[in-house]
């Protein structure tokens, strides 16, 4: 069975280049609508895929990378030689937070269970924090960033560790004023936004290598009637407990080698 940068390949000698564009992106802003065989996406929030992953991992990769994109360069402005705390960091937006920083010369502290602290050092982490057995403000202080994937509690105990006039981004919930008063702090909320530019550019670090991925779960689109929110859930839930990357529904068994059209929640765990 042909692999996917294989049916790529001859789909692009099938059609001119003029005529087809192999791309990912989201559908709309509300990111709805695209589990379906079929779907019609805005133009601004598409590009093409990077040419070094396949279907899956594409369309595993949009939303969460864009969003650690944003969540480091333009909300948090990281610079070289701060240090940056990420809450949730072998998570989906975590894990490319985490490559995003390091690659910008930045000092990562990663938070995260025990059985992901090899995978992070390998991804740029110079420091893993097991959320399970250590206390955040026992081991750490002046943090310049916090970058917040997990929020709740876990988010009011980062703000302790945060340098004064540090920042903390979130993508869950926002930091009350008062609290920012009485840490002497700074804080951002955001809700991710796609586009075309943001997306090429999240191509070319693909495409150098300095962006990796790694599909979790995939879900088998033909059984979403049956149990798709049941399947939805669980494979959520795995992606937390293991730290995998993305959920992917398949779109269509045509479209994929059969032996990945099976595959229905299977996670591989990192330990």
């Amino acid at each position: 069975m042909p692999s996917y940068q294989g049916r790529s390949k001859a789909l692009a000698r099938t059609f001119p280049d003029s005529t087809l564009a192999i791309t990912y992106g989201a559908t709309n802003a509300q990111f709805s609508g695209a589990y379906a065989e079929y779907a019609v996406p805005l133009a601004r929030m598409m590009a093409p895929n990077p040419k070094n992953l396949d279907f899956v991992e594409a369309a595993s990769t949009p939303i969460v990378a864009v969003t650690a994109w944003q969540l480091l360069l333009e909300y948090a402005q990281v610079t070289r030689g701060q240090t940056a705390l990420i809450l949730g960091a072998a998570g989906n937006v975590g894990a490319y937070a985490v490559q995003l920083a390091s690659h910008a010369g930045v000092h990562v502290i990663a938070v995260a269970g025990a059985a992901n602290r090899q995978y992070l050092t390998t991804l740029g982490a110079e420091g893993v924090v097991d959320y399970k057995t250590e206390r955040l403000e026992d081991s750490l202080t002046g943090v310049d960033v916090v970058l917040d994937t997990v929020g709740g509690e876990t988010q009011q105990r980062a703000l302790r560790v945060l340098k004064r006039g540090g920042i903390l981004v979130s993508v869950l919930s926002r930091v009350p004023e008062r609290l920012e008063e009485q840490y002497g702090v700074r804080a951002a909320y955001f809700y991710v936004e796609v586009t075309t530019a943001r997306l090429n550019t999240i191509s070319e670090l693909f495409e150098t290598g300095k962006l990796v991925t790694e599909v979790g779960t995939v879900l088998p689109l033909d059984q979403a009637s049956r149990d798709a929110r049941r399947r939805a859930a669980q494979a959520w839930q795995d992606c937390a407990e293991h730290g995998v990357s993305e959920a992917v529904s398949i779109q269509s068994r045509r479209m994929i080698p059969r032996r990945t059209a099976r595959i229905t929640a299977s996670v591989r765990s990192r330990t």
